[in-house]
């Protein structure tokens, strides 16, 4: 059965800035800000999105506990 939709759209053409994808939506500023310093300094936009979603969120969930706690020396860090 073919489907011919009134109007064509294409949902993922020509993004405007501040487009967030479903799995940004209820992540916070900070967890944003690290993926997109992923994204212009590590991996390009190209890559970012071959790596599974879970990895990356370990990553910068690592990143941002590594932060938070840089400072504090009796936590370890893996020496």
């Amino acid at each position: 059965m073919i489907e011919n939709q009134k109007e064509d759209r294409r949902f993922f053409e020509d993004l405007e800035d501040g487009f967030k994808y479903y799995i940004d939506i209820f992540k916070s500023p900070k967890y944003l800000a690290i993926k997109q310093n992923l994204i212009d300094f590590c991996f390009s936009s190209k890559y970012i999105y071959s790596i599974h979603p879970e990895s990356l969120t370990n990553i910068i969930s690592a990143e941002i506990e590594f932060d938070e706690n840089k400072s504090d020396v009796t936590y370890d860090f893996g020496k």
